[in-house]
């Protein structure tokens, strides 16, 4: 018995599924390129910059934690950040806790002992702290290593404690994320 041959019927691809796939061909060639083409620092930045909230109504979000200043509190903050633009400061934040949001209640300065545009040094804040803040250059908001070294150093102290990096006028990054 001989079988008659099957006709298959051409199936012509949507032109949807062109424009998906030519759009997504282009998306990953721009992305490869701009990761070779890029020096680590604007990675860094772009990195921080997701990672990172701005601050609304003196109130920042970042997953399922809020910090609460009060007008006061933050035009102070935002004082002592313009005393020290060009270098480094750290900051220990005395604030009441629940629920994982923290009001800040006192901004408090420790001894320091070195300031330079990347990196400051400075007294440890003291127990009762829960937000450990320093800042960083303009634009720079993730976490370094050191970074977090020395915030789980001092996490042992609370367990509620959080670390929060200024690095614009208006934008935080907290650590740990949540």
């Amino acid at each position: 018995m001989i079988e008659e041959p099957v006709e298959f019927e051409e199936v012509k691809p949507s032109p949807i599924k062109k424009i998906v796939t030519i759009f997504l061909g282009i998306f990953l060639i721009v992305l490869f390129l701009t990761f070779l083409l890029t020096d680590s620092q604007l990675r860094s930045n772009i990195k921080g910059l997701f990672e990172s909230s701005k601050i609304k109504d003196e109130i920042i979000t970042s997953g399922d934690i809020t910090i609460i200043f009060n007008n006061e509190l933050y035009k102070e903050l935002l004082d002592i950040r313009k005393e020290n633009i060009d270098v480094e400061f750290k900051l220990c934040l005395f604030a009441d806790y629940s629920n994982k949001t923290y009001t800040v209640k006192e901004l408090y300065k420790p001894i320091t002992y070195t300031q330079e545009y990347n990196k400051v040094v400075s007294e440890p804040c003291p127990k009762e702290t829960l937000i450990d803040l320093h800042s960083h250059p303009y634009k720079h908001c993730s976490f370094s290593e050191q970074d977090v070294i020395s915030f789980n150093k001092f996490k042992e102290l609370s367990k509620d404690a959080i670390m929060m990096v200024m690095c614009e006028e208006n934008r935080f990054n907290i650590y740990p994320f949540e």
